[in-house]
């Protein structure tokens, strides 16, 4: 058929009007409803759809946040009894009280959890107990749960685990740390608490909204999910178990309000499409395409501009149907706009403190000439939400940054991790001092005061102009006030290289493997005469990368990474096997113990059990220990000691005077030998003083019994000194110098 615009209006006079309108409805009104009534709606329904899953994702993060958080509690108040003196002696036995004081309702109530455990260090269980509107628990079914609960943990004692474990069809979040004393040294044992996830607690953990349902299932992946109702959404949030893996599914469903409402929008549309053709019926051709078609066609084209132009809204023809969807069009544009910016507000703010995040400052930064960064790192933030509670933990942080901002109102600040906070501005770094001193002065908290800890890296210009080089710079910087121990540290060319090095060097620790370090050895002579009576192992390291390391560099690595124990067994099952490989019945070994070593609880037993294996008889073997690792723990350091030598091994005082030197702990110490520290002897030869009192302490150790070694004898009048003393035994470079083993302790191999 032939469309009504190829035909000009007089040539359908003669049709009867019944006809007119039926080729106006056929060739107009026909494809303009089909406009209105399908093909809008149709896109409306789209966005409205992508608009409502944002909703849920959304959502879906908020709840994610939650429960990340109400984990991190749990395991800070978990970290908070495991890192304490008394829970330590409890999991060793020696704290009968304990229970008494702490295993009680408001211990449950004050961390809000419901389980309770302990085990001693070889995972037997010592304390469980739960806790519901019945009271407290302990009988033989707490003790299954918890025994249960420990069995899902890692099986590395020493290793902090929490997650989501199911247990009897009930759901736990639990935390599980190693009980350590105050300050992380030593194992005892296993601390546990546990929350179950009921829908009561699983609502006050993550408080969803009032149209949101929660509910906790098996893992996807094992318990299949029914085909959802079509007015509700869903989301699934997989809960992961201790070991990573996952536990449990959270399953998220709120109802498609959006949807509904862009269902009535769609319906009105209909409605106005149906008004439409009855008005084009009613008044004509002409009526239709000046009224209804040019502004439909005005719309479509706005439409589709406002695809191109975020920013162009569509003009509102009149105020009849066409019109207020017009409006209604606009008014979603704006509302998906606003929730857009409010998106990528909080892509660029912290939710907590409003500053601004990391990407967020980098963003902000772009305009200025930036002269100077500063990190600030707030120390033991977990603890601190577990002696007060997330909430006023929250609000120090919010008192933090608004000290910050009071003080440096000209300067970007920023919250870049939880416990850091970073600041940009374009003054010099001496302008940014007060707001540091203002942030480290007490907060109240409940009737007292709290002193945060502070750790701050600072850097200024040098060069560096863009916010992504200060920022880099200032946290090399705040990871040397860790490396060094300090409060404060500021950025310099070094501080790249000295990280880089130590970087390195940790990577290298890591993976260290029986030929990564050697042993050298230095004679220790009977001065009288001048023949060698034992070896003393010093530990050396020629790293493929950077050539040879000091010992004063790389033994305090080891500590903080936790290597030393694993390198100090090493270091006595290779001296052994060394002292052994020559063959000479008469020479010992001495093997220097570092203070973490001695102060671990097996150590004796280790060390007992290491020889054995090699063959070595304790006698043959001198273990070299100093004061301050003894003083350490006193108590603990005289069992290791008298265990030891118990069994035969001699127990060496190294570097006797340069620590405490208290006269009075020679009779208490189960020692052997004393070996004088090197400023002694260096003060002896030009200090008349110093020789009175190396004299008198070589007479007193004599009447006590213990045999005298000399270290850093360098020069004849030294020696000449120490033989007149009547020392006995000494060491130093006069003597010999350390030296690999094929040319020091294996050059009298066959020998006797």
């Amino acid at each position: 058929m032939t469309s009504l615009k190829h035909l000009p209006f007089s040539h359908l006079s003669h049709l009867s009007l019944r006809r007119q309108a039926n080729l106006l409805i056929l060739t107009i009104i026909i494809p303009s409803v089909l406009l209105q009534a399908v093909v809008i709606p149709q896109l409306l329904l789209q966005r409205f759809r992508t608009l409502e899953q944002e909703q849920l994702t959304d959502s879906g993060e908020t709840i994610k946040r939650a429960y990340v958080r109400e984990e991190t509690r749990i395991r800070a108040f978990t970290k908070n009894f495991a890192a304490w003196s008394e829970t330590f002696r409890f999991a060793q036995g020696r704290n009968p009280g304990f229970l008494n004081s702490n295993l009680i309702p408001s211990t449950f109530e004050g961390g809000n959890v419901s389980v309770w455990g302990v085990t001693n260090r070889t995972g037997q269980l010592l304390s469980a107990a739960t806790y519901n509107s019945s009271g407290l628990q302990t009988g033989e079914a707490a003790r299954s749960l918890v025994a249960v609960l420990i069995r899902q943990t890692p099986s590395d004692s020493a290793q902090t685990a929490s997650g989501v474990l199911q247990i009897n069809g009930k759901f736990y979040l639990m935390a599980s740390q190693p009980v350590t004393r105050d300050d992380g040294s030593g194992l005892a044992g296993r601390f546990l608490m546990a929350r179950e996830l009921t829908p009561q607690a699983l609502s006050e953990v993550v408080s969803p909204g009032a149209d949101t349902r929660l509910r906790l299932i098996p893992p996807a992946s094992a318990v299949p999910e029914n085909n959802d109702p079509a007015d509700q959404l869903t989301l699934t949030l997989p809960l992961l178990s201790p070991d990573g893996v996952p536990s449990a599914t959270l399953r998220v469903t709120q109802p498609r309000r959006i949807l509904e409402a862009g269902r009535a929008a769609t319906v009105q549309i209909s409605l106005i499409t149906a008004l439409s053709a009855l008005i084009a019926l009613l008044l004509g051709t002409a009526f239709i395409r000046r009224q209804v078609l040019q502004v439909v066609e005005r719309y479509d084209r706005g439409v589709q501009q406002m695809r191109q132009d975020p920013e162009y809204r569509l003009t509102v023809q009149g105020n009849n149907e066409l019109g207020r969807l017009a409006t209604t069009i606009n008014e979603l544009t704006d509302q998906h706009r606003r929730q857009y910016t409010r998106i990528q507000t909080m892509q660029e703010r912290d939710a907590l403190t409003g500053l601004l995040n990391r990407d967020g400052l980098v963003l902000a930064a772009r305009p200025y000439s930036l002269q100077a960064a500063v990190i600030v790192q707030i120390g033991s933030l977990e603890s601190l939400s577990g002696l007060y509670g997330s909430v006023r933990a929250d609000q120090l942080l919010l008192e933090f940054a608004a000290r910050l901002r009071e003080h440096a109102p000209a300067s970007l600040w920023a919250r870049i991790r939880s416990d850091t906070f970073a600041l940009l501005c374009n003054q010099p770094l001496s302008s940014l001092m007060p707001a540091i001193t203002a942030a480290a002065r007490p907060y109240p908290v409940n009737t007292g005061e709290v002193q945060l800890r502070l750790y701050v890296g600072l850097v200024e210009g040098d060069g560096l102009k863009s916010a992504e080089e200060l920022l880099e710079c200032a946290e090399l910087a705040l990871q040397e006030t860790h490396e060094f121990g300090d409060f404060t540290r500021t950025y310099t060319r070094q501080t790249r290289q000295r990280l880089t090095r130590t970087r390195t060097l940790e990577e290298s620790l890591r993976s260290l493997t029986d030929e990564t370090f050697t042993l050298h050895y230095q004679t220790i002579v009977d001065l009288n005469g001048q023949r060698p009576v034992a070896f003393e192992a010093l530990l050396r390291w020629q790293h493929p990368e950077l050539g040879a390391v000091s010992p004063a560099e790389f033994i305090p690595l080891a500590e903080r990474g936790g290597h030393i124990y694993a390198l100090g067994q090493w270091v006595l099952r290779q001296a052994a096997r060394d002292l052994l490989s020559v063959g000479h019945p008469t020479l010992n070994v001495n093997v220097n113990v570092s203070p973490l070593q001695l102060l671990s609880p097996s150590f004796a037993e280790d060390t007992l059990a290491t020889i054995r294996q090699v063959g070595l008889p304790p006698p043959r073997l001198v273990l070299e220990v100093t004061e301050s690792a003894v003083l350490e723990n006193l108590e603990l350091a005289t069992a290791q000691l008298n265990t030891l030598r118990n069994a035969g091994i001699q127990i060496a005082l190294d570097d006797f005077g340069a620590g405490y030197s208290s006269l009075s702990l020679l009779s208490r110490l189960p020692i052997d030998v004393i070996k004088l520290d090197r400023t002694f002897l260096t003060e002896a030869l030009s200090q008349p003083a110093a020789q009175t009192v190396l004299a008198q302490t070589v007479v007193l150790a004599t009447q006590l019994g213990f045999p005298v070694v000399a270290e850093g004898i360098e020069n004849i009048d030294t020696l000449v000194l120490l033989r007149q003393m009547g020392v006995r035994r000494g060491q130093g470079y006069l003597l010999g110098r350390p030296a690999p083993f094929g040319e020091s302790l294996g050059r009298l191999r066959g020998s006797s």
